[in-house]
């Protein structure tokens, strides 16, 4: 799975995943490593000022966190910077929060960035969130590596300095109820929200849509689901769908993990569907099962990955897809990046069982 491949691209390759507190701890200028225990709040905090926050009963065992503010891989590359300019100084500020692939985190996190050593802000300045995510190369739903907003997340700069000199920014993070690790976080030069900024629902800012087709290119009313692979465990991951509910899946094995999570809804006639997508999502590779609930069709979690700029409208006129045409790629790996803001999909034709 590229979630498992994701983890590699970091600075630190760590086995963090059923990590306990026998595992070593260590403390460097740009890195550290912890052991937080369950039930006690801990903060890891770097020289440069830079820290991360986790409350009590953030896990719910005992864990190894890794928490750094040097990126030097894709992340700290300035050809993938949002800025659009490629310019290395656009990076105000980047951490690197690893906590173990298979845990599902508890409690929002906080997160305080210390500026580049030189680089200032104004006190009350409200600074974007971005989050990493690694879209593999060699897939053919490839978009690319890119930064990608987490949601309506800001780190706001404080009037106080580290005692290393740094500006600091603070941002507390979506992670209640994430499956996974944080991984790279950073904010950039001009990219700011307005003062006061209106509160924003995050159900209006993200979705995942598209059509779930059956035989002959036609729509078809069926079961849709949302999962977060981590290994070989597909875990159900509740959205914001006021319709959704916990899945009924005859026949399945121990893989799907649904602890009644309502990750599941019903297409339209036309085989339309909308799942409005919680913060904690964005950022995530997820994947999309079409008709496992259904005695009427066999499952299908392949799925074409519409290209931003060709978003499919809700009406009842069902796209034509004809193999891997020039706007739909086929997300053959199952799983995606859920990005802010729209992404669209449209199933692979489901096939009748029999």
């Amino acid at each position: 799975m590229r979630t498992l491949r994701w983890m590699t691209t970091l600075v630190f390759i760590l086995v963090l995943a059923g990590c306990s507190s026998g595992s070593s701890e260590f403390t460097a200028t740009n890195s550290a490593q912890r052991a937080i225990k369950d039930g006690v709040a801990a903060t890891i905090t770097l020289d440069s000022g830079a820290s991360v926050h986790f409350p009590a009963q953030a896990f719910s065992s005992d864990v190894q966190v890794m928490f750094a503010d040097l990126l030097q891989s894709k992340d700290g590359d300035a050809t993938y910077y949002p800025t659009g300019s490629n310019d290395p100084e656009d990076l105000l500020a980047g951490v690197i929060v690893n906590t173990p692939a298979d845990q599902v985190i508890r409690r929002d996190i906080t997160v305080t960035f210390a500026f580049r050593a030189g680089l200032t802000a104004t006190a009350g300045d409200r600074f974007i969130l971005y989050r990493f995510d690694y879209e593999d190369d060699n897939d053919s739903d490839s978009t690319g590596s890119r930064w990608n907003r987490w949601g309506n997340r800001y780190a706001t700069v404080s009037a106080t300095t580290s005692t290393a000199g740094r500006t600091l920014a603070t941002v507390t993070l979506p992670t209640y109820d994430l499956i996974g690790y944080i991984g790279s976080l950073a904010i950039f030069d001009g990219h700011t929200v307005p003062v006061p900024m209106a509160e924003v629902d995050p159900a209006n800012s993200t979705w995942i849509e598209g059509y779930a087709m059956g035989s002959g290119n036609n729509g078809v009313a069926t079961d849709v689901a949302i999962y977060v692979a981590v290994g070989a465990k597909m875990y159900a991951v509740d959205v914001l769908n006021t319709n959704a509910r916990t899945p009924v899946l005859p026949g399945v094995s121990s893989n799907y993990i649904i602890n009644g999570r309502e990750n599941t809804i019903t297409s339209d006639a036309d085989g339309f569907f909308r799942f409005y997508i919680p913060e904690n999502l964005i950022g995530q590779f997820v994947a999309i099962e079409f008709g496992r609930e259904s005695a009427n069709f066999s499952t299908e979690d392949n799925f074409y990955l519409v290209r931003p700029e060709v978003a499919i409208a809700d009406t009842a006129a069902v796209p034509t897809v004809v193999g891997n045409d020039a706007n739909l790629l086929l997300d053959d790996t199952k799983n995606m990046v859920v990005r802010y803001g729209l992404n669209t999909v449209v199933s692979y034709p489901i096939g009748s069982s029999s």
